[in-house]
């Protein structure tokens, strides 16, 4: 949770936006908490710096893809409006949705040179038959009803027991099959506690396991043990449950 002012962290920002030393490369050190409270007396300024703010990728900015008319310093106006006549708005209107379809154009641009190095360096997650996941509850990621922010959002521990392009086929861990079949990008791989029972079951590899995955997996077990024996000393069986 940020604890600093939002606005004015983003006032501390716009104004390195017209600071000489961003094009050196240096950008200098300024305490939020030193800005002046009259912050909201520029906010007109930020906004208008942002609306004049060049997209690199689309060549142009917020303010000339609303109106589709270039405004940049190079560009004369007129001191005094000229009449205009019907041709003239045609015109306009012809120029104006040139001008946004360029700029659709370079944008699906953009979008499919992001897609592409998203891709290229991207780590490929592999599934195959035996393996130990998880499946994302996709369904409730648009459901905004409280209980759901309690919700596990990963399932139980799944077998992948059969294989369809990318949709895979589970079951629960002693073998009950589930219904339908689960997409690759709702699922991870599950890895069990050092020393559990599915741990012993599915073998990941038979290299050993490096020291860092060994004191961690030894933190865990010591973690585990802490809770259980807190919970049994927090909720001490009753008479009932002791007969």
């Amino acid at each position: 949770m940020m604890t600093r002012n939002t606005p004015s962290y983003w006032v501390h920002n716009s104004r390195w936006e017209t600071l000489e030393d961003k094009h050196k490369g240096q950008r200098p050190h300024i305490d939020p908490n030193a800005i002046p409270t009259n912050w909201p007396d520029h906010l007109d300024e930020a906004i208008r710096q942002l609306n004049d703010h060049i997209l690199p990728a689309l060549n142009a900015t917020p303010c000339e893809l609303l109106f589709a008319l270039p405004f940049r310093p190079d560009r004369a106006v007129p001191l005094v409006a000229l009449p205009t006549t019907p041709t003239d708005t045609h015109i306009n209107f012809t120029l104006a949705e040139t001008f946004h379809a360029d700029a659709h154009l370079l944008s699906l641009r953009d979008a499919e040179r992001r897609k592409t190095s998203f891709d290229t360096h991207a780590p490929i997650t592999t599934f195959k038959i035996g393996d130990l996941v998880q499946v994302y509850d996709s369904a409730s990621d648009f459901n905004h009803k409280s209980i759901n922010k309690l919700t596990p959002k990963w399932s139980k521990p799944r077998l992948i027991y059969g294989e369809f392009s990318n949709s895979f086929s589970l079951c629960t861990t002693t073998g009950i099959p589930l219904k339908g079949l689960f997409h690759s990008r709702r699922m991870h791989h599950f890895i069990p506690l050092c020393g559990s029972h599915l741990d012993i079951a599915h073998l990941r590899d038979n290299e050993p396991q490096p020291e860092a995955n060994q004191a961690i997996a030894e933190a865990e077990e010591k973690m585990f043990k802490d809770l259980t024996q807190n919970s049994s000393k927090l909720n001490p069986p009753t008479a009932d449950e002791g007969l």
